[in-house]
């Protein structure tokens, strides 16, 4: 019987040794340039309007003179690295709505209640949306009643009598909430009211001016 015995030999063997090693990083939201310039708000009792130009207006205003066909200025701004499909509005960095014209700059937000609202607009291109345009902040003022009188005509009869808010902002004004000690009356759409179920004592009347669904404050 005979027994085989082999020796293999490897020479010249690396062993490497792998280290672990954190890293901290920030990843950057990736941000598209050309946003709408020149966003300007106005408001018209309680609704709002917005106005903007053109992504790179100022760039393109001598081909945008040269050019009064849409379709050919279309085809400028098309030429260019990307092309601009239309707009998204923002309220208060909520988006109220989208636009699909790229030549439609004006937008009109209807029936605000009062208050302070933000306002930007950016651009949709074929490959994302652009950074915000400027902010543009609006305050919203719902008007009241003024003038608010009494007249006492009979035992338990009180009239009451106001005008409308100052100014142009009764165009606006769907009705008129009466209040007596601090709770609700009547609703009207006239400017006075006669409260015959007046008990015996001290009472306090106010009115409000209703824009809508949205009420204004008291008046005195």
């Amino acid at each position: 019987m005979y027994q085989l015995h082999i020796t293999s030999c490897v020479e010249n063997v690396a062993v490497n040794v792998w280290e672990t090693t954190a890293v901290d990083f920030v990843l950057n939201e990736i941000t598209i340039a050309n946003p709408p310039e020149n966003l300007i708000a106005t408001t018209y009792f309680n609704n709002v309007t917005l106005n903007w130009d053109l992504p790179g207006s100022e760039n393109l205003n001598n081909e945008r003179k040269s050019s009064s066909d849409k379709k050919k200025y279309n085809r400028i701004i098309n030429n260019r690295d990307r092309t601009l499909l239309g707009y998204k509005v923002y309220r208060d960095g909520v988006e109220i709505t989208e636009i699909f014209d790229i030549f439609e700059t004006t937008y009109h937000d209807p029936d605000l209640d009062a208050g302070e609202y933000n306002y930007f607009v950016t651009a949709i291109y074929d490959d994302g949306e652009s950074e915000p345009s400027n902010i543009e902040i609006v305050t919203v003022i719902l008007y009241p009643p003024t003038n608010l009188t009494y007249q006492i005509n009979a035992a338990n009869f009180v009239l009451l009598q106001w005008l409308s808010p100052e100014g142009d902002f009764s165009r606006n004004v769907s009705s008129y909430k009466i209040y007596r000690d601090d709770e609700f009356l009547a609703e009207v759409t006239t400017l006075f009211y006669l409260d015959f179920t007046v008990s015996v004592g001290m009472h306090t009347y106010y009115v409000t001016a209703m824009y809508d669904e949205y009420e204004s404050e008291p008046s005195n």
